[in-house]
């Protein structure tokens, strides 16, 4: 064979195998298995305690990821990376109950973990705690294989279980119970990056949010010392191996100094305060691209009362919604309260459908839009606005998706139930791309810290008094300023709540105000942070007092601000046609404006352990007027589901042509809420 030939023959074979190549990467099913993979690992700060909607649930509604929470309360590194030993046990022969005397089980276990008792091994169910007392029972999914009763039982590490067996493609730690982070501890932590990195995986760092003491006025019988040094310890390892950080606790402090985001006992965040946690992993995941990643499936599905919600991750801890009880934390809860996993592959683990399910797929970079057929397995489910009638094919429904459905790289389907028990099985959309975009992948080896921070002092601010420490230049609304003053002797009554106090003639006085006692003989001073307000003069406290006692001094502290704007000021507005503006002359030539602000909305008759403040129509506006004195253009800023913590808001608006000033204008919401706006600046946008 002469060179020419050869040379021809062997290009035609690696074209042959390049085109073969190409065509078979170019083809794919876009399903939930085809998401990016984020792992939220932890302790009871994460898993949702106190019946609280977890964070990582929050955020599963808008990433376009897989998520997934393996948290578990009281657990710490080590019951990631060590084997769980203590205590002695018993179980009989054929029992599915190990009992555990001085075990601290709660500490760590999982369902689907392993423990081996005397050399057999068993698959754990859940686990049942006995409140106050170290004894804890396993429930395994088998008969046991001999009795025993004694020290000869372990618990397997839980990451591969927790965090391995999920193939992350992130994940992220955060463990108040590592303390403050002596030596071994950082080790722990350290040997965890490692096992993520080794799994192609991306670490996010996090500190804990901070306990409500008695220091802040909260009833966490201790403080937090430590986890400020845990702060410290963490930020510290973040920067010494590249990886990003998130600092939850100075954040909290930041964004919501009264703690008003944690529940009752002073330790777990309520729904609502899991909002300053978010605030963080949102900068997070923006400044990594995650929000960009391709190709991505989230569902949403609809009541028999047309009431629409997202699908739900498995939440660890309490599977049932309104009761927290840990032994309801079994392996089938996980499995059928994780309605992502219900759906991913084709087997008897179904979604349940009342009325519809809504399927939004993100399309890859690249694809072809004649290609897309969707593919889906279930019971009694018709495809809504179908451009062709499904056909069926080895017990799956088949229907092409015309292009016309495509908008923003972006496809979605509704799929309608038609009998009592319609439910779907599987779904996917199968796609043909040119092979333009490579999977995503988090960026890796960097030290990047979440800071927010106010605008107002910058020099180029062209609001005047953006931290309302004067009365000057803001028209509307009140201006709320820190204060102390004191009250008239108050009770303590423990006939009614340990929290109960009596403050006779209290004046103004509001939820997380602070009231520092003293004169007790019963160990009662100190700080007590209002929790609500019962009537005129009677109030229950974050903290328990000591004792029931009459005639003691008090003094009360306001202060409504964020630290993030010193001085504590703020601009209130209370109600819908409450507003407040100022007026600007614009600088010559600005075609771009940068405006920020601090809001938040406080509305104490809604403190819900579970609440999430619905969507508020807070005005927040930059009207510009001519030199005719009309209105050329408002320019609405939508503040969507204000927080009770303190929120930074910002936009970047258009200046039209001929607009001589601007009016920075903000107006309340209905029904008793309370709007706080500080922090404000405007000036013209620059490149950044």
């Amino acid at each position: 064979m002469n060179i020419l030939k050869r040379t021809v023959l062997i290009c035609t074979m690696v074209w042959t195998t390049m085109e073969a190549q190409v065509k078979a990467a170019d083809r794919q099913t876009i399903t939930v298995e085809s998401m990016t993979r984020i792992v939220f690992t932890g302790d009871s700060q994460t898993c949702g305690r106190n019946l609280a909607i977890d964070y990582p649930q929050i955020l599963s509604w808008e990433l376009p990821a897989r998520v997934v929470n393996t948290s578990v309360g009281g657990s710490n590194s080590s019951a990631l990376l060590r084997p769980m030993k203590s205590g002695k046990v018993r179980i009989a022969k054929g029992e599915t109950t190990l009992h555990g005397d001085r075990v601290h089980w709660g500490m760590g276990p999982f369902p689907g973990m392993s423990v081996t008792v005397h050399g057999q091994q068993y698959t754990i169910d859940h686990v049942h705690e006995h409140y106050r007392t170290p004894d804890t029972e396993i429930i395994i999914t088998e008969p046991a294989r001999e009795s025993y009763e004694g020290a000869d039982c372990a618990v397997e590490p839980g990451w591969d279980v927790r965090v391995a067996n999920h193939r992350p493609d992130i994940v992220t730690l955060m463990y108040i119970n590592d303390g403050n982070m002596p030596p071994p501890k950082r080790q722990d932590w350290r040997e965890m990056i490692r096992r993520i990195r080794s799994m192609g995986a991306v670490p996010v760092l996090m500190s804990p949010v901070p306990v409500d003491s008695n220091t802040e006025g909260g009833n966490h019988p201790g403080d937090n010392n430590r986890y400020v040094q845990s702060a410290e310890v963490v930020r510290g390892l973040a920067v010494s191996e590249k990886c990003w950080y998130v600092d939850v606790y100075h954040l909290f402090f930041a964004l919501d100094p009264a703690l008003r985001g944690l529940v009752t006992d002073g330790i777990h965040p309520d729904t609502d305060g899991q909002a300053v946690i978010i605030d963080g992993l949102r900068w997070v995941f923006h400044e990594m691209g995650l929000y960009e990643a391709r190709p991505y499936l989230r569902g949403w599905i609809t009541d028999k009362d047309g009431v629409k919600r997202p699908l739900l991750t498995a939440q660890p801890d309490h599977p049932t919604p309104d009761r927290q009880l840990t032994e309801g934390f079994t392996i089938e809860a996980f499995r059928t309260n994780d309605e992502y996993g219900l759906i991913t592959r084709k087997d008897d683990s179904r979604l349940p459908v009342a009325n519809a399910v809504t399927i939004e797929f993100g399309l890859p970079p690249g694809t072809d839009p004649a290609s897309l057929v969707l593919r889906w397995t279930g019971s009694n489910l018709t495809l809504a606005d179908a451009p062709a009638k499904p056909t069926t094919h080895e017990g799956e429904q088949r229907c092409p998706i015309s292009a016309q459905s495509i908008v923003d790289q972006v496809v979605r389907v509704r799929l309608d139930a038609t009998g009592t028990a319609a439910a779907l099985d599987w779904i996917g959309l199968d796609v043909t791309t040119n092979g333009a975009g490579a999977r995503w992948r988090a960026p890796d080896g960097i030290f990047r810290e979440y800071e927010v921070e106010s605008d107002h002092a910058r020099p180029d601010n062209l609001v005047q008094n953006p931290a309302v420490t004067e009365d000057s230049h803001w028209t509307g609304g009140l201006v709320n300023r820190p204060f102390r003053r004191e009250l008239g002797p108050i009770r303590f009554n423990h006939e009614k709540d340990p929290r109960f106090a009596e403050i006779p003639a209290p004046g103004p006085l509001r939820p997380f105000d602070i009231v520092i006692v003293s004169g007790s003989k019963k160990g009662s001073d100190g700080r007590y942070g209002i929790r609500n307000r019962i009537d005129a003069s009677h109030f229950r406290m974050r903290r328990r007092s000591k004792g029931d006692e009459a005639g003691l001094t008090a003094e009360l502290v306001h202060n409504d601000g964020t630290p993030l704007v010193p001085g504590g000021c703020c601009l209130e507005l209370r109600g819908e046609d409450t507003i407040a503006r100022q007026t600007i002359k614009l600088p010559p030539n600005a075609d771009k404006l940068r405006f920020s602000f601090l809001l938040r909305v406080m509305d104490a008759a809604r403190l819900g352990t579970r609440d999430i403040p619905e969507p508020m129509l807070v005005g927040a506006e930059l009207v510009f007027t001519g030199q005719d004195a009309k209105t050329i253009l408002r320019t609405p800023l939508p503040i969507p589901k204000p927080s009770y913590q303190w929120r930074k808001y910002g936009m970047v608006a258009n200046v039209p042509k001929g607009c001589t000033a601007v009016t920075c204008e903000f107006r309340g919401v209905a029904d008793g809420a309370a709007t706080l706006v500080t922090g404000m600046f405007l000036a013209p946008a620059t490149v950044e």
